[in-house]
């Protein structure tokens, strides 16, 4: 889910180095840069839709619709594209904490039964009991 965002920060870098005033053969160059970052991102896009769950793959198809509204036409630093850059940077902030709030490894409140987490629970306590027996004895052997 990572590769999603940096698939399309270097996407949004390259797509519009026609703007730029480079000579024609570093132009080219960015262009075949542009194409491997769009396979990248159409990659990380597979990727999160076939492994993610719900949340992810719906805050991924929205950076997908804002990445792919901007208008071509016109230099990234139009007004209307302005606006698009916004809402991209929006729609990953909502893709950022939908994945993080995915990948959330503790218990949630609903999940209380998880036998290895409990499991583990119990061997702490009854670790911290046995270590508090134990100094309670060497305290009544050290008295005598």
């Amino acid at each position: 889910m990572a590769a999603m965002s940096l698939a399309v920060e270097e996407a949004c870098a390259l797509s519009h180095l026609r703007w730029l005033p480079l000579g024609l053969p570093r132009k080219r160059a960015a262009a075949s840069q542009l194409r491997v970052a769009e396979s990248e991102l159409l990659s990380a896009m597979m990727e999160v839709m076939v492994a993610g769950n719900e949340a992810p793959i719906i805050a991924a198809q929205g950076v997908w619709d804002v990445l792919f509204s901007f208008e071509t036409s016109q230099p990234l630093t139009s007004r209307k594209n302005d606006v698009i850059v916004d809402e991209l940077g929006e729609a990953l902030k909502k893709f950022g904490a939908a994945c993080r709030t995915d990948l959330w490894y503790l218990p949630q409140w609903w999940q209380v039964w998880r036998p290895a987490w409990w499991g583990v629970r119990w061997r702490s306590l009854r670790r911290q009991r046995a270590t508090k027996r134990a100094a309670e004895w060497a305290m009544r052997a050290s008295d005598y």
